[in-house]
Formats: C-alpha cells, structure tokens, sequence
C-alpha cells in the first residue's frame, strides 16, 4: 500500500495567511475601539497650553472701568507713541 502526501500549494498556503491576517486584525481593532481610553487631564491640559493659565489684563496705558478687558475711550488728547507702533 502507498501512501500519499498531501501537498498545498502556495497559493492555498498564502490565502490562509491572509484570512488568517485579517481576522487577527479585526479581533485587535474590536478590542481597541471598544477599551475605554485613559484620560490624563495634565497631559490634556498640557497640550492645549492651558497647564499654567495666565491672568490676562490690560496694559497700564489703557483704562477699563467696566472689567470687560476691552480699553475704554480715550477720555483726553491722544498721546503719541514714541516707538512709533
């Protein structure tokens, strides 16, 4: 009696790669989409650039009576700016 080998052929090896390659895919992409992500508030604030925030107000030159950080008229002559800007 002779015994036969089975032989695949290397077209039959690689499809089995692949649908073996895209089913590994799918299973990590589900479990990434579906794990819940870290949040790390200093890392997030940090990014935007608000980990030191600044208290903003105007210059010494300009008056703002009402506090809503937008200079008010000039009450008198306007001066002139000696660095020219």
């Amino acid at each position: 009696m002779s015994s036969k080998k089975r032989v695949f052929s290397t077209t039959a090896i690689t499809f089995f790669y692949m649908i073996f390659a895209v089913a590994v895919g799918a299973v990590i992409a589900v479990i990434v989409i579906k794990s819940p992500r870290s949040y790390n508030e200093s890392a997030a604030l940090h990014t935007v650039g608000l980990a030191n925030p600044v208290a903003n107000r105007l210059s010494e030159r300009y008056a703002d009576t009402d506090g809503d950080l937008v200079a008010d008229a000039p009450a008198g002559p306007i001066e002139s700016d000696a660095s020219g800007s």
